[in-house]
């Protein structure tokens, strides 16, 4: 009898601490439950699968209450009410928002309450009513339910503009099909693009123009100020190209050969230098906002280029104006060479109109000189004031 008491003793004292356990992991997941509560009335407007009875309520992501009651509205099947109830201290605002969150590789679903402005009332309630919130329409969504009408609506905007997509389809075939028969063209854009902006790797050889080179005694200056203006030109001198007319009078370019900079610019800065070197005129340069010089040289490229024939020649021709800085055309000349071209070479084509140019540039020189020299001494003879008879 004492030894089947003890058994029996044993077996109460086994369940009671089973029961101590069960009840002391209850108080853990109802967060000591013995506290003040607060019941609310939470309408969710779509499904609330994983929600159950004794799920979590969390604001702000802190355990503060548990779900008590789960059923669907009598007057409107389509919405569900859940009464929970909290921690009466939890700061529960009109403005507060509540959602469904899943949590856990199975799913569970938990209530969550987002706090709202510190300055929104407390939420109240009609005496004899239980608090209510409203849940946000998304609520109870889950992240498939969600993809599954996300793709739904990108499945009906497809629908609806069938054929627009399919004409766009057909605009991108059309277009890639003339990038394919103008890659060429392209690339030689791309390039381009990448010479002015510094990038990539320059192709081609590059030839430069001779300056004059500064004499040994450098005239007296006749202390004017010249502008050298941009040249014009036609598009196909604009350009980096040095050129050949072949016999039906085409303009083509000669190998990979080049200018070291587009032929305009190219003339213009030996120009400068020129007039820089040998020091005649005073001061020679580009022309400069808000600065007005005494003259201004403008100069047109008619032609320059390698003329192909029974005898290939280097021609060049120049035409050159210079304006006083009253408007008028103080003289207008045209200035011409030709040079032979002794060999199909690339370098001999540039040596050529090279020494086309430096013929040019020194009846240029020396005419701007002339003109500027002539007008200066006419300038001082009208300005020379007349001379006082003797007193008798």
């Amino acid at each position: 009898m004492e030894i089947r008491a003890r058994y029996v003793l044993m077996g109460l004292f086994t369940l009671a601490a089973i029961a101590a356990g069960f009840a002391f992991v209850y108080w853990l997941q109802t967060t000591g439950s013995a506290g003040n509560r607060t019941s609310y009335e939470v309408r969710f407007k779509s499904t609330v699968s994983g929600l159950l009875t004794g799920s979590a309520v969390l604001f702000n992501g802190i355990r503060v209450g548990e779900v008590t009651a789960l059923h669907i509205v009598p007057e409107d099947p389509r919405l569900v009410d859940a009464t929970i109830s909290i921690a009466a201290d939890t700061p529960v605002r009109t403005d507060t928002q509540v959602s469904l969150e899943f949590q856990g590789l199975t799913g569970y679903a938990v209530v969550t309450l987002t706090g709202g402005s510190p300055s929104a009332p407390a939420l109240t309630a009609p005496a004899g009513q239980m608090l209510h919130l409203d849940a946000s329409d998304t609520a109870g969504q889950s992240t498939m339910e969600a993809a599954r009408q996300t793709l739904g609506r990108l499945d009906k905007i497809l629908a609806d503009n069938q054929n627009d997509i399919h004409s766009m389809i057909s605009n991108l075939a059309s277009f890639s099909e003339a990038l394919g028969r103008n890659s060429g063209k392209v690339d030689s854009v791309i390039a381009g693009l990448e010479r002015m902006t510094g990038g990539g790797k320059a192709s081609g050889t590059f030839y430069d123009l001779s300056a004059v080179a500064a004499p040994a005694e450098p005239g007296q200056p006749l202390g004017k100020q010249v502008a050298v203006a941009d040249p014009t030109a036609l598009i196909a001198f604009d350009s980096e190209k040095i050129l050949s007319q072949n016999q039906a009078g085409q303009l083509e370019g000669i190998g990979t050969a080049k200018w070291s900079d587009n032929l305009p610019k190219l003339l213009q800065a030996r120009l400068v230098q020129s007039f820089e070197n040998t020091g005649s005129l005073g001061e020679v340069n580009r022309p400069i906002d808000g600065v007005t010089p005494d003259y201004q040289l403008l100069t047109e490229i008619r032609r320059f280029q390698v003329v192909q024939g029974a005898e290939p020649a280097a021609e060049a021709e120049i035409s050159a104006k210079l304006v006083a800085n009253d408007g008028h055309i103080a003289a207008a000349r045209i200035f011409s060479a030709k040079e032979p071209v002794k060999s199909p070479d690339d370098a001999e084509a540039a040596r050529a109109l090279n020494s086309a140019f430096k013929a040019i540039e020194a009846e240029l020189l020396a005419w701007t000189r002339s003109v500027v020299s002539e007008a200066t001494e006419q300038h001082a003879a009208q300005e020379k004031p007349s001379p006082v008879g003797k007193k008798r």
